[in-house]
């Protein structure tokens, strides 16, 4: 009759921790934060999501040459690239669009902090 309750104890426990983890998941962004650069907002992040859904793997590359650029401060390598990215002829309007806006943004970082950070 003890082995009893404590299977059925057990059973009990054992069932309820397994739906304790069941629910729903948050619905994913449609767009990813910006990253802050010398107090600017700079939307690469949501670049990368754009040319990564895209599958253009030159387009890629640069984008990860662009991304190096910016994390060592060499803000006008990082606009070269950006102009390579937003003149490809298999971006539609809107990555166009996504692209000449990041550009614009890089620019204002360089006006504050210079082509090259110190």
């Amino acid at each position: 009759m003890k082995i009893n309750r404590l299977l059925l104890a057990v059973s009990l426990v054992v069932g309820s921790l397994a739906f304790a983890g069941c629910k729903k998941s948050q619905p994913v962004a449609e767009t990813m934060p910006a990253m802050a650069l010398e107090g600017v907002q700079v939307q690469l992040p949501e670049l990368l999501r754009q040319v990564t859904a895209a599958g253009n793997p030159s387009l890629q590359a640069v984008l990860q040459q662009v991304q190096m650029s910016l994390r060592y401060g060499q803000y006008d390598a990082a606009l070269q690239g950006l102009s390579k990215i937003s003149a490809d002829p298999s971006f539609n309007d809107a990555q166009k669009k996504l692209a000449g806006e990041v550009v614009q943004q890089l620019t204002q970082v360089v006006a504050k902090a210079g082509p090259v950070r110190k």
